[in-house]
């Protein structure tokens, strides 16, 4: 778990439900800028190595997944003692910041409520990751792309990558076709962990409890696609 203060998505001036490839195309248009060789100020270092740091978080799928889970920590309220003695006038807003979104939805894109692919919004929302294998010869690579997607996307995306698997993942000796036979047989709506998801579930009800869809709010505090 990340312990930052460092703004990534800041840094590389993209949303927090931005794509891998705008993030890509956000550090290539950065590095342009910044590149202590095209740009020889004596902040440029600096700022060049504060853009890698935070491309290497954001476009490996863990680490962003890791990072995200430690500024929706961060954005939870935080216990007043003082609270109390407010009385009945102040329930409501009380029970808002209990609820969980209080500075998470409320003017902080920390946690994003939208399908980074289609943008949908709704309680079918997961993290999820899309393992692909590629093999040549001796070599054969996992990987893996994920993000926040709704449950159409996610099937989607799974489809694209058990498809890279399939054309591309056999020829490596001898772990190719072990390999790439555990990806052909991945969940079809990819790897979900069910931790992460439970915490980010958890918000995005109360994000639609704030914004009244109380339909798809019930089926998120529930787990419901």
């Amino acid at each position: 778990m990340y312990r930052t203060r460092k703004a990534y998505y800041k840094i590389l001036e993209v949303q927090p439900q931005a794509s891998p490839e705008a993030v890509d195309v956000a550090y290539r248009r950065l590095a342009r800028l910044y590149h202590p060789d095209l740009n020889p100020g004596k902040d440029s270092t600096l700022q060049m190595q504060e853009l890698n740091e935070a491309y290497g978080v954001l476009r490996d799928p863990q680490k962003r997944r890791e990072y995200d889970l430690y500024l929706t920590e961060q954005a939870k309220p935080r216990s007043n003692p003082s609270s109390a003695s407010n009385g009945a006038s102040n329930g409501a807003s009380n029970g808002a910041s209990n609820s969980g979104f209080n500075g998470a939805f409320n003017g902080n894109k920390a946690v994003p409520t939208t399908c980074q692919k289609c943008g949908r919004s709704d309680a079918s929302l997961r993290i999820a990751t899309f393992p692909y294998v590629i093999s040549l010869l001796f070599i054969t690579i996992r990987r893996g792309n994920g993000g926040l997607y709704c449950s159409d996307c996610r099937r989607q995306e799974m489809d694209s990558a058990k498809m890279i698997s399939f054309f591309c993942g056999w020829w490596g000796i001898p772990f190719g076709i072990f390999y790439t036979l555990a990806s052909l047989f991945a969940p079809s709506e990819g790897v979900i962990d069910a931790k992460v998801n439970a915490n980010y579930l958890r918000l995005l009800g109360a994000y639609f409890i704030h914004t009244g869809n109380l339909e798809q709010a019930k089926k998120s505090h529930q787990g419901q696609p």
